[in-house]
């Protein structure tokens, strides 16, 4: 996290406080079309699910992660998920 924005620069206001955040790609990673892609499919649209947003035959373990939204999700389900993507 970068820093915090105020709700008073947006309008409507919203009832949260929202963040700046960065990303930055390790240098072990060697595909960084894919993680773009993937960056932008889980990241637009942060309200609806991951199974509307991913079309992937997925075991019943990520039955549970693809039923949540992006806010929801922990860490270790992202990477489950870029994983399988």
């Amino acid at each position: 996290i970068c820093f915090d924005v105020s709700p008073n620069v947006f309008f409507p206001k919203p009832k949260v406080l929202s963040s700046v955040v960065r990303f930055k790609i390790k240098n072990n990673i060697t595909d960084e079309e894919k993680i773009k892609k993937f960056i932008i499919i889980i990241f637009v649209n942060k309200r609806k699910k991951i199974s509307n947003k991913i079309n992937t035959c997925l075991s019943k373990e990520f039955l549970n992660i693809i039923n949540k939204r992006i806010d929801q999700l922990s860490m270790e389900e992202v990477l489950k998920i870029y994983n399988s993507f």
